[in-house]
């Protein structure tokens, strides 16, 4: 199991540093990190990062792809909005344009045909294969972007409407980031880039990698990616998969929105039961409703658990507690008996403020409709505070019949010793009414449990065995039942 903790005020400093680089909004950066470290790819070496010139514009979303080698990129101005890319182990690439989203992997090509949704490339210099349904498509010429709706042949594909109506004569590239050595975006400033203005980036492997046996790996990453296309979206999307015991694929994505003017800014995650090349977010093979968890633009700090199985995370914004559980729990039962024991769970099902004050903007341990369970036969159960037989609740903060709740309202204190006991956050789901057997305990959450907040608060830390638990409250609320911990391990 692998744990990362950042408490610094500053906490995504890495993200932002020195001039000429894009100060990154706060979930963005944590996003990255939390994929860099669970997944072990490749970061900039941001303390080695340099640039040197006259311009005064800015590189956005630098970030480095899934198998980049150990090298350093050298970036250099050819005229004020071009600029040459070069990697000392993989040499030349693709020029990039300034005001438009770069990787090495651009499929690039000039639109022979390009009205409504349809882009062709008749002189067959443009080649669809790896294109896939999602991917953002730039006018090189005219700036306009639309993403892929379909790849219909070698040579076509059908997109988003064209604002501009027609690309006929026009160059245009799909963008490839999941496969790119490096991406970015080069933003014009107030005084314009002059020739041999020039960013030197070292990569680092792995600076923030877990543990080999609990990475996860990445079946598509894109940290341009948007597939809406609308004003409430916003870019990055992962989809990737935990190994498990080996035998085993855990599947799970997060892609990010925000409506700043609302102070939504949050992730968005899904389960699902395998990967589909050709299928955007909405539409991978067995996924869950979504679950919502929120963030804000600034530094914040944040707490990380990834093992091969699953993956958790706290993080606090502007004092209010916030967290995601996502993969598998801990079955009550074999593997033959419950073949794929997938929760996820966030704050809300629901786009949320991270300023809300809703009953329903709960941390990964209260029962509400934060989170989906599926069950033995693969029906995604909605998360309630009471129980059904198509919900799932949590224990011991539900309502109804073999409740805990009123205990640990009114009751629930240290041990004689002063010491803290943990409670496993079981899951079930029934509605057994006075009769215990008619409902169905499925298991319970790995490395989270539930503390009593007599005597507590967040970020205390609690030894058990040897092994220490972070406590957190439940968004803003600190009364008894409003605790829960995160193995630190």
């Amino acid at each position: 199991m692998a744990f990362l903790e950042n408490l610094n005020t500053n906490t995504l400093e890495e993200w932002r540093v020195g001039d000429q680089i894009g100060i990154k909004d706060g979930y963005e950066a944590l996003f990255r990190r939390l994929v860099a470290f669970g997944s072990g790819k490749a970061t900039a070496n941001v303390a080695g990062l340099t640039f040197t010139g006259t311009g005064n514009g800015l590189m956005h979303n630098l970030d480095l792809g899934v198998d980049a080698p150990t090298e350093t990129w050298t970036i250099t101005a050819t005229s004020a909005t071009n600029f040459t890319v070069s990697g000392s182990v993989s040499g030349s690439q693709l020029d990039a344009v300034v005001d438009s989203p770069y990787t090495t992997t651009d499929i690039r090509g000039t639109a022979t045909s390009g009205t409504a949704t349809i882009l062709a490339e008749t002189g067959q210099t443009f080649i669809t294969k790896g294109a896939a349904v999602g991917d953002r498509v730039t006018n090189r010429t005219q700036g306009e972007e639309v993403f892929i709706v379909s790849v219909d042949s070698e040579t076509q594909i059908t997109t988003t409407a064209l604002s501009s109506g027609d690309w006929n004569g026009d160059t245009f590239s799909v963008l490839k980031p999941g496969t790119s050595l490096i991406s970015f975006e080069i933003r014009a400033g107030g005084t314009a880039f002059v020739t041999s203005d020039v960013w030197s980036i070292p990569v680092t492997i792995g600076a923030l990698a877990s543990p080999s046996t609990d990475q996860w790996i990445l079946d598509r990453w894109d940290p341009f990616a948007d597939f809406k296309g609308g004003p409430a979206e916003k870019n990055g999307y992962v989809h990737w998969h935990g190994p498990g015991d080996g035998t085993e694929e855990i599947y799970t994505g997060i892609r990010l929105t925000e409506t700043p003017a609302s102070s939504l800014f949050n992730f968005v995650m899904k389960g699902f039961t395998g990967y589909s090349e050709g299928s955007d977010f909405d539409n991978q093979p067995g996924d869950s409703p979504a679950v919502y968890t929120a963030f804000w633009q600034f530094d914040m700090a944040y707490w990380i658990v990834f093992n091969s199985r699953r993956y958790a995370m706290s993080n606090v914004v502007s004092g209010t507690y916030h967290s995601l559980y996502m993969g598998f729990f801990l079955p009550y039962g074999s593997p033959v008996e419950y073949p794929y024991p997938m929760i996820v769970n966030g704050n809300s099902n629901v786009e949320i403020a991270y300023t809300s004050t809703s009953v329903n903007f709960r941390g990964i341990h209260k029962t509400r409709s934060n989170h989906f369970v599926r069950d033995t036969a693969g029906i995604w159960l909605t998360g309630a505070d009471s129980q059904s037989d198509s919900a799932a609740i949590k224990w011991p903060n539900c309502t109804g019949n073999f409740s805990a709740r009123t205990l640990w309202e009114t009751g629930m204190e240290d041990l004689d010793n002063g010491d803290k006991q943990l409670f496993p956050i079981i899951l079930r789901t029934g509605n057994p009414g006075t009769d215990i057997s008619a409902a169905s305990t499925l298991g319970e959450l790995q490395g989270c449990t539930v503390v009593t907040g007599f005597n507590n608060s967040s970020e205390s830390v609690i030894a058990v065995s040897g092994t220490d638990h972070i406590a957190f409250e439940d968004i803003f609320r600190v009364a008894r039942e409003d605790f829960w911990t995160l193995e630190m391990a």
